[in-house]
């Protein structure tokens, strides 16, 4: 069976909600930033190298919005990241343990955590197929549009997985950015909502 097969189990929401269960229950990673980096990601949709490398400068908690710069994109494009007000509170908590340059410091303070760091971390939870990083933005995108009915405009804008027409009207990272904003917080209280009822 191939690995995107495996993976579709973990887009059910009964496998969802455990899966959330487990990010927030794993007690022995000590490290702080391990720990918000695993609740972070089903919330935020960042590609985990972009996760790795965030940093404080770009992180407004009270606008509750990360500015992603353009260099650190796949795209290339600067994208916004609108935070829930559950994502927000894990920024803050975090925020409490010290800052460094990078928002998910490793053990050397002003480094980010390793580039294996999450997969490694999600790979000691027990599934008999193990979850990856990056398989919380195919949840995302999934889930969105089959569980929420969210528009697909929306969703890919979000994820910064359109493919644009370069020669259309300027790039505008605030694009629907409201829009974005409600279906962020939308999202977050379904996955609290699977966590304790899935």
């Amino acid at each position: 069976m191939k690995a995107a097969e495996h993976h579709a189990a973990f887009t059910e929401p009964e496998m969802v909600g455990a899966l959330l269960r487990s990010l927030d229950g794993h007690g022995y990673l000590s490290s702080p930033s391990m720990c918000c980096a695993l609740r972070l990601l089903p919330l935020i949709f960042l590609r985990p190298g972009e996760l790795r490398h965030m940093e404080w400068s770009w992180v407004d908690l009270d606008e509750k919005l990360i500015r992603v710069p353009a260099h650190a994109m796949k795209m290339k494009e600067e994208h916004l990241v609108p935070l829930s007000w559950q994502a927000a509170q894990i920024l803050r908590d975090l925020a409490q343990h010290g800052r460094g340059p990078f928002v998910l410091a490793g053990k050397k303070y002003r480094k980010p955590i390793g580039e294996n760091a999450l997969n490694d971390a999600l790979g000691r939870m027990g599934y008999p197929e193990q979850p990856t990083a990056h398989m919380f933005r195919t949840i995302a995108s999934r889930l969105l549009r089959e569980a929420l009915g969210e528009q697909d405009e929306v969703i890919e804008l979000q994820l910064a997985n359109r493919g644009r027409n370069k020669v259309k009207a300027p790039y505008d990272p605030a694009e629907r950015l409201d829009d974005r904003r409600a279906m962020m917080q939308r999202w977050s209280d379904y996955l609290a909502e699977l966590k304790t009822t899935m």
